[in-house]
């Protein structure tokens, strides 16, 4: 029987201790009770901590800091978050995330032309997702981060390699986003769409631009799988401050000739009390007066963790999953 490994990577502040990370392991119990699945969980969270003691300290040296307020916020929150997104602009720090998702990925050696791969992020990790599948900045063999990248990209279908077959691998059957700011990736696009899908995916214009290597991507799916598209949830809860719409961005980047190859659609997390739309949205109604104030912002920290415990995020993916079973075995 096929099987439909499923690979969550987690965003900004999160930090945990033991061997085993836990941060995903609410939604995979929801997940497992409806289907079968094998978890891949990437953890990331502690390959800044040495830079982030550095940057507290320099803080604390400075004679105004103890003047300041809300240091325990600035202490924690706003350095975790700081250091995380400076990730994606860091090679060194950025190698490391890479060396972590590469580790995963080697559990799918494996896996055979049926089985699938789920790609499950959050916040930051699917802007690290996606720049580790697609941007040209780390094709340069030898440089930090090449090698592990090469066998995250080596073990997945439709995606470029360093001189493979991207026929070879193990084939995409859902994206999941939660709470992602991936597009900030439509800023860095410099070329039009239709530039973009004459080029070779590692000769880029910018070495930040994912968009040739996810139309090679989405065109070898939807070839392989006899014209189904790649589908794509991306779950936006409205007090996230960090979470966006891609739905009017991402098939903009890939041409309208591509659209078809993607099935990408925005769902809106319920805000009612029984976390349900159909009876949450009574409460929706309730919180309106809520979600005018500073209150609201100052929870969104919450709100954008939330995912992770969502037994409505835990019915979607597990629907993309059978989905995914039908149109792959046809």
């Amino acid at each position: 029987m096929p099987t439909d490994y499923v690979l969550f990577i987690h965003g900004v502040n999160t930090r945990e201790a033991g061997v085993q990370p836990k941060y995903a392991n609410a939604l995979i119990k929801l997940l497992q009770k409806t289907t079968p699945i094998r978890p891949l969980v990437v953890y990331w969270g502690k390959v800044n901590e040495d830079e982030e003691k550095k940057l507290r300290a320099g803080y604390e040296a400075s004679p105004i800091w103890n003047k300041l307020w809300f240091r325990n916020f600035r202490e924690d929150q706003l350095v975790r978050f700081a250091g995380d997104a400076a990730l994606y602009l860091s090679r060194y720090i950025g190698a490391k995330v890479a060396d972590a998702v590469a580790e995963q990925i080697k559990q799918l050696k494996g896996s055979t032309a049926q089985d699938r791969l789920h790609l499950v992020a959050h916040s930051l990790g699917s802007v690290i997702l996606f720049d580790l599948l697609f941007s040209t900045r780390w094709d340069t063999s030898g440089s930090h981060g090449n090698e592990s990248v090469m066998t995250i990209r080596n073990a997945i279908y439709g995606v470029t390699g360093n001189d493979t077959d991207p026929k070879q691998g193990i084939r995409l059957g859902s994206i999941i986003t939660m709470g992602s700011p991936i597009g900030i990736f439509r800023l860095m696009d410099v070329d039009p769409p239709a530039l973009d899908e004459k080029k070779d995916p590692h000769e880029a214009t910018s070495t930040h631009d994912i968009t040739p290597g996810f139309v090679q991507l989405l065109e070898s799916l939807y070839q392989a799988l006899a014209g189904h598209p790649l589908p794509w949830r991306n779950f936006v809860h409205p007090g996230d401050p960090v979470g966006s719409p891609l739905q009017g961005i991402i098939p903009e980047m890939v041409n309208y000739n591509h659209k078809k190859y993607i099935d990408l659609q925005d769902t809106l997390m319920p805000t009612g009390i029984f976390r349900e739309p159909a009876q949450g949205a009574f409460f929706d109604l309730l919180s309106l007066p809520f979600s005018k104030t500073s209150l609201a912002i100052l929870n969104g920290g919450n709100e954008h963790n939330s995912y992770w415990q969502s037994p409505y995020v835990a019915k979607e993916i597990a629907q993309l999953i059978q989905q995914a079973r039908i149109s792959h075995s046809g």
